[in-house]
């Protein structure tokens, strides 16, 4: 079994710039453990303040495609086990079509779920749970997961997706907590969050791992079909997907179905 953590530099799942791998045996006990970093560009300050990597410490490392071959001897054909699975198989699938190179077969489990079903406490990060597994922290990202593995005694069997479909329809405002982002064109934001409390959803200003919907404004979503620009609540939120935060995102106009 592999445990695998990937970081990029910035919202583009092509655009890795660290991977962690490290090899466990039956008894869940590291045997062998890789972590680098790869060539990446146009690093978004968001996503340095969430992994700590700027473009200087990459600047002399391996590229994806150089670094593809070495990639697919530890994970052809293996079990891996990643913090939040979805992003990690997204980040290499998209990686390897970047560069035309084909994807080494191989299954993938997600560690966050059951970690956040056995310690609702614990903030759900990595190191967070980690810490809370044993006193020592383990170096690297994969060896973290390795530890929680090896600490509660987890096998690739016993670890199941309870992850939120965040692409699934929303039939009611009742219980989420919304925010926006962009100007609204139809109604000021006040009178949408006055709506929003009616229909028993909270509103804020910010977005937080409590927040479970992002209304972006249709001059937002005009902005970004002409130049690919996203705002920064735009860019977390799609992070925050991907590290499991039950988050989803609608347009101004599917927000305004709620009200007709």
């Amino acid at each position: 079994m592999i445990t695998l953590a990937i970081h990029t530099a910035n919202q583009w799942p092509d655009s890795i710039c660290h991977i962690s791998l490290a090899k466990i045996d039956a008894d869940l006990t590291v045997i062998d453990s890789l972590d680098c970093y790869i060539q990446a560009t146009d690093f978004d300050p968001f996503f340095t303040s969430i992994h700590g990597i700027e473009a200087q410490d990459v600047q002399h490392s391996l590229t994806f495609s150089s670094f593809a071959p070495i990639l697919t001897q530890w994970i052809a054909n293996e079990e891996i086990v990643a913090f939040f699975a979805p992003f990690e198989e997204q980040t290499l699938r998209a990686s390897f079509d970047k560069h035309q190179l084909a994807f080494p077969p191989c299954t993938f489990k997600s560690l966050l779920p059951r970690a956040k079903k056995e310690w609702p406490q614990v903030t759900p990060t990595l190191a967070q749970l980690a810490m809370f597994a044993s006193e020592q922290l383990a170096p690297t990202d994969a060896e973290m997961i390795a530890t929680i593995l090896h600490e509660k005694k987890w096998h690739y069997a016993d670890l199941t997706d309870f992850s939120r479909d965040v692409t699934k329809t929303i039939h009611s405002l009742a219980g989420e907590t919304v925010v926006f982002t962009g100007s609204l064109q139809q109604m000021t934001r006040s009178t949408a969050a006055r709506l929003i409390r009616q229909q028993g959803a909270l509103f804020s200003n910010t977005l937080t791992k409590h927040t479970t919907l992002l209304v972006v404004s249709s001059s937002s979503v005009a902005r970004h079909k002409q130049s690919g620009a996203e705002s920064t609540k735009w860019r977390r939120a799609k992070q925050l997907q991907l590290q499991g935060q039950p988050i989803q995102i609608i347009t101004e106009e599917q927000f305004h179905t709620f009200f007709k």
